[in-house]
């Protein structure tokens, strides 16, 4: 849906003035609508909201906020996500920004002049032992919130096992014998 929106939003639609005057206004509502949810201002802030709710209408929260493994396997988790007839496929553009963002953040924070007591003292922290000072150390955050991507992406999967979708072996036998163009070409 949200390439859709983002697609009708391009130059070349926009300009078809004739086109969106046979628009009925209901449609150019619902249009306006998707719009403001598929906005990127503040960080996609609008659909972020609507994809917690929805995680909380499933009562997978749990699944997100744990601290350890999620349970996707837990009698709670799985009656959530089968008892629904709603199903949701989020904008995974969302996930790998995040993803994108979260990488940038160092995996090791060096401790070079960092841990200058009066300003630790002051934070309410305790300084660390010489010993420790200038060694490198694991930034925690950032496999926090790696976690917490990975966890939210799992909460979808199990809100998306309310589809029921069956495989087509004719299909899946078609996209087998797809060719693609030589290098050459695509270049």
């Amino acid at each position: 849906m949200t390439q859709i929106v983002f697609g009708l939003q391009s130059p070349w639609v926009e300009r078809l003035r004739t086109t969106w005057s046979h628009v009925p206004r209901w449609e150019t509502r619902v249009l306006r609508d998707l719009r403001a949810l598929t906005s990127p201002k503040r960080n996609f802030g609008h659909m972020r909201r609507v994809m917690d709710v929805m995680i909380a209408e499933e009562g997978l929260e749990e699944i997100v906020n744990s601290a350890g493994p999620p349970d996707i396997f837990s009698a709670n988790a799985s009656s959530a996500a089968t008892s629904s007839a709603r199903g949701c496929v989020p904008f995974c553009g969302l996930f790998l920004m995040d993803l994108m963002e979260n990488d940038i953040l160092p995996t090791v924070i060096h401790g070079d002049g960092v841990h200058d007591p009066q300003t630790l003292e002051q934070a309410g922290f305790k300084a660390l032992p010489l010993s420790l000072q200038d060694r490198p150390m694991v930034n925690v955050l950032k496999f926090r919130v790696l976690a917490m991507i990975i966890k939210t992406v799992i909460a979808f999967q199990e809100r998306a096992r309310s589809y029921n979708i069956s495989a087509s072996s004719a299909l899946y036998l078609r996209c087998l014998r797809l060719r693609c163009l030589p290098a050459p070409v695509l270049t």
